[in-house]
């Protein structure tokens, strides 16, 4: 799995770039890693029945998809109860990466300077006739802690495709 990078140095438009490269890998590493985890944990009859993921699945669904199975949908119910305790973090992390992807960052020379970059969210979409945005501020250390949640969500499933390839050499 990738490590988070340590930076000890102010926020500058360059390396908020910087990290906003690694946020980005990180999330698509999380994305491949669940789908792995998918692959390996639900069990021959549960894919007999089942439609298969497509490359255009959504973390967030592939999420949903983990929390809807059961101890009979699985090759190890241990292996589900792990993955079950980090999905409320998992689907955080989702949303904020949906966030991430689709909201307009601004890089404000003067907030710069203060070590703060803002979100723009639109957040009332019911009415055509305004869109409101909210400016959400986000430091340096914000982003690298998001960066550690999803490297830690990485490792966690890392983690669970390892034991289940195992379990599978097994049998």
């Amino acid at each position: 799995m990738l490590s988070c990078p340590k930076h000890a140095y102010s926020m500058n438009q360059q390396n908020v770039f910087q990290i906003f490269g690694h946020i980005t890998v990180f999330f698509s590493t999380l994305d491949f890693v669940v789908t792995r985890c998918i692959i390996e944990l639900v069990s021959d009859s549960y894919k007999a029945v089942k439609q298969p993921l497509k490359d255009s699945t959504t973390l967030g669904v592939k999420l949903k998809l983990l929390d809807a199975l059961g101890e009979q949908d699985v090759i190890s119910s241990v292996v589900l109860q792990q993955i079950k305790l980090v999905l409320p973090e998992a689907f955080k992390v989702a949303n904020e990466r949906n966030r991430f992807m689709h909201d307009q960052w601004v890089f404000a020379p003067q907030t710069l300077e203060n070590g703060i970059i803002n979100r723009m969210s639109l957040t009332d979409l019911k009415n055509w006739n305004t869109v409101p945005t909210a400016e959400v501020p986000y430091t340096y250390s914000d982003l690298e802690d998001l960066l550690r949640r999803i490297g830690a969500l990485q490792h966690t499933f890392g983690e669970a495709v390892n034991t289940l390839q195992l379990l599978s050499v097994k049998h």
